[in-house]
């Protein structure tokens, strides 16, 4: 799981430092960073664990307005069954006109340290001499190929999520086993689903039985060759109701995503980072999704971190597990662990109703 970020000057990141547990609930007004947080961390794992260009996600009119400074420095801490893992990249502007590129990286793991300056690849085995190879490209990460396959597997298991029901559709010309980050290509997703983990998308149907009013299953028919359709089935006096996925509500189909994401990422042992996830849900709705995903995560070492301010989410999860962004004026974001307010009879939800400021 992800245990530390620290980034330097990336929007309103200056010297910022975040320690993360393994079901965190981030808290903070408008513009304090929380959106970026999650940004920083789905570049990172494209750039290192996906082999992106590095000028795609971090680009140079991004970085901190009142610093003075070329490189912007990025370090993730994760803490493994193989042990602890420290990654570290720093960026900076090349050439006239400036392109952003790759200064240096470097990994420490457990018995290896990998290091990319100037266009060569250093490796170190257990303390022993290092093998140099020669990795001119600097536009893109200098380490991608030696990285050890558990921390490659856990980077790119790394998932952001700002689910948008809008903009998803029915109709799938073929499976797609990466799901977009809104979840544009649910259908597409799930289709390689059913096929690939059968038992994971047993429990994900049971569990929208349970929350989805007279809901049965979800099926892909084929109208005609090379299409499929996807389907949502509910029962209505015991006969079936079929409807195109894209007829759903926005509610349903954000909910139906979230315990996709539940059965199968938190499932797999993944980190979760997921903005706003009560936008369409009712309260009804929010607390047994929310009772599960926190269940799966205990189960099966996976990571859940939240952003919201929904009330549900914030009186279930804010004492034992928030923090709150803070920004004095538009300066720096800093990190404060949530403490509530204990002489005060209110729940949390209903504090920041009234405007208590939380710090």
């Amino acid at each position: 799981m992800l245990t530390r970020l620290y980034v330097d000057n990336f929007r309103c990141f200056e010297k910022f430092e975040w320690k993360p547990e393994r079901k965190q609930l981030i808290l903070g007004r408008s513009g304090t960073g929380k959106s970026s947080l999650m940004d920083t961390v789905d570049y990172l794992a494209r750039v290192v664990g996906w082999h992106e260009r590095v000028d795609q996600y971090f680009k140079l009119n991004q970085r901190t307005r009142w610093l003075d400074q070329r490189e912007q420095t990025f370090e993730m801490e994760a803490e493994l069954l193989g042990g602890k893992y420290v990654y570290r990249l720093i960026t900076g502007p090349v050439g006239d006109p400036p392109r952003l590129r790759v200064y240096s990286e470097e990994l420490l793991a457990p018995d290896l340290r990998l290091e990319f300056v100037d266009g060569r690849l250093a490796v170190f085995h257990d303390g022993g001499p290092p093998a140099v190879v020669e990795a001119p490209d600097r536009d893109d990460s200098g380490i991608w190929k030696a990285i050890p396959k558990e921390f490659h597997t856990w980077i790119t298991g790394i998932s952001c999520w700002r689910i948008n029901p809008t903009a998803m559709g029915s109709v799938v010309s073929r499976s797609d086993p990466y799901p977009q980050s809104d979840l544009g290509n649910f259908a597409a997703w799930y289709q390689h689903l059913v096929q690939a983990k059968p038992a994971e998308n047993a429990a994900f149907v049971q569990d929208l039985r349970e929350s989805l009013d007279c809901f049965d299953r979800l099926s892909l028919e084929q109208p005609v060759e090379g299409l499929s359709v996807l389907n949502a089935e509910f029962l209505r006096n015991g006969s079936p109701i079929t409807m195109p996925f894209d007829e759903l509500s926005d509610g349903q189909r954000c909910l139906i995503c979230l315990y996709a994401i539940t059965h199968f990422i938190v499932a797999n042992g993944g980190t979760v980072i997921i903005d706003e996830p009560d936008n369409f849900i009712s309260l009804r709705e929010i607390q047994p999704w929310l009772m599960g995903i926190e269940e799966m995560a205990d189960d099966h070492d996976g990571q859940v971190i939240l952003i919201s301010h929904h009330p549900e989410i914030l009186n279930q999860w804010a004492g034992p597990y928030g923090v709150q962004f803070v920004r004095e004026g538009a300066g720096r974001v800093e990190v404060r662990e949530f403490k509530g307010d204990p002489e005060s009879s209110l729940s949390v939800a209903e504090l920041v109703a009234r405007g208590w400021d939380l710090e």
